[in-house]
């Protein structure tokens, strides 16, 4: 609610609440000093604030500056999960069986996980969806060129794809999927234990989707594409970075691993460019 006319003749527009706020005896009372008299619109909305003050009481004012306080958190903070908490209270914006504890992982990028929560609402623009806003052009995938691209083909029966599943599937416990990838995400293993293994395992679903994505527009904006066996090895430093930026397992550790995981996907040594 505002009260832009009170504003406009009030005598001291920056005031503190302690300047309007008064306690004697007991009662508390609000009043509003103006530079000049007032009628008609703005006395109106003068006697509306005041009237909405006055079911306003503190017991004190301490002294010192004025500060914000969110009545939301025990300590008068503000934070995004109260105020989400308390946004859909009563409504059926919360969505109960969405897996937060696994698209939103502390480990990982906020971008990526931005990304894979539109995967798992099944936003990301795949042609099938782009033509379905309109545009025309011929479906056909980038990564295998023989079916129609939608987002279950792109991340789960793409030939491709499904290679480097089973290529992956060597270094990390994990299962083929062969249901959606909205129910994959839901149902992707909840260990949260705090071993390497386990933090592998949970960060492995966002680095393949998200490299399988860059792969995916790689080929359609730049004209390159990439190996089944280099896009595994690009997923497993992926994986491997994560994990030590976010202090969840040892870099020498994973430095083996992931030497390991080259010596399997790429044994010829020297560069491995993308080809065109």
């Amino acid at each position: 609610m505002e009260f832009p006319r009170v504003a406009a003749v009030a005598a001291s527009p920056d005031c503190r609440i302690a300047d309007l706020w008064s306690l004697s005896e007991g009662s508390s009372s609000w009043s509003i000093p103006i530079s000049h008299s007032i009628r008609g619109g703005a006395e109106v909305e003068r006697v509306s604030l005041l009237n909405l003050l006055n079911n306003v009481s503190f017991s004190s004012l301490a002294a010192g500056p004025s500060r914000n306080v969110w009545e939301l958190t025990q300590n008068g903070g503000f934070s995004s999960h109260s105020y989400y908490s308390e946004l859909v209270k009563g409504s059926n914006l919360a969505d109960q069986e969405f897996p937060f504890k696994i698209v939103w992982c502390p480990v990982i990028p906020p971008k990526v996980c931005s990304f894979i929560w539109t995967v798992y609402y099944r936003k990301i623009l795949t042609q099938d969806v782009l033509k379905k806003k309109g545009w025309s052009f011929p479906n056909r995938c980038a990564l295998c060129g023989c079916f129609e691209e939608s987002i279950d083909h792109l991340f789960i029966s793409c030939p491709f794809s499904r290679e480097v599943w089973f290529m992956m599937k060597a270094f990390v416990s994990i299962n083929i999927p062969t249901q959606d990838i909205s129910s994959v995400i839901k149902l992707w293993p909840r260990d949260l234990s705090q071993s390497a293994s386990s933090w592998c395992s949970r960060v492995f679903l966002h680095a393949f989707c998200w490299h399988i994505w860059l792969e995916r527009n790689r080929r359609i904006f730049k004209d390159l594409s990439a190996s089944p066996r280099m896009v595994s090895f690009l997923i497993a430093r992926c994986v491997s970075d994560w994990l030590c930026a976010g202090n969840k397992a040892d870099r020498s550790a994973t430095d083996l691993w992931l030497q390991l995981v080259r010596n399997r996907l790429l044994p010829r040594p020297g560069p491995f460019l993308l080809q065109q």
